[in-house]
């Protein structure tokens, strides 16, 4: 491989890293019933209060054309607590006419170091869906 070429790839590999902040919340959304990315999944994060009785909006966004969410809450920092990301699913497989089981979806997760990332990833059919921490 040319060095120009290596340089350039390792620059744009840089640059993506750097772009989602190491104290964050990101996802990934993929369709597995239609083998694709989820592009267009309505999603919101909430982080449930000290009392543990109200959870309180801190971000909402849509997954891109990769059905990825780079960084659902910017702007709102994180600290240790409970929180859950709410996605749209029955909004989502009826703009492609499409029939599911589960109107939406939310995974709760507990954060306990607040300067780490946070990667809510989620594999989604009309009728079933998987999670996972991941990376």
């Amino acid at each position: 491989m040319d060095q120009r070429v290596a340089l350039a790839l390792l620059a744009i590999v840089c640059s993506a890293m750097a772009a989602v902040p190491h104290n964050s919340i990101s996802s990934h959304v993929l369709d597995i019933a239609n083998g694709r990315p989820a592009e267009g999944v309505r999603a919101f994060a909430y982080r449930l209060d000290c009392q543990g009785d109200t959870w309180k909006v801190i971000g909402n966004t849509s997954t891109d054309a990769a059905g990825r969410i780079d960084n659902i809450h910017p702007g709102i920092p994180l600290e240790a607590g409970v929180y859950k990301i709410r996605f749209e699913t029955k909004e989502y497989f009826s703009k492609s006419h499409q029939d599911t089981f589960f109107p939406f979806v939310e995974v709760p997760f507990e954060i306990k170091d607040a300067t780490q990332h946070y990667h809510v990833p989620i594999t989604l059919s009309n009728f079933g869906y998987s999670t996972y921490k991941g990376q």
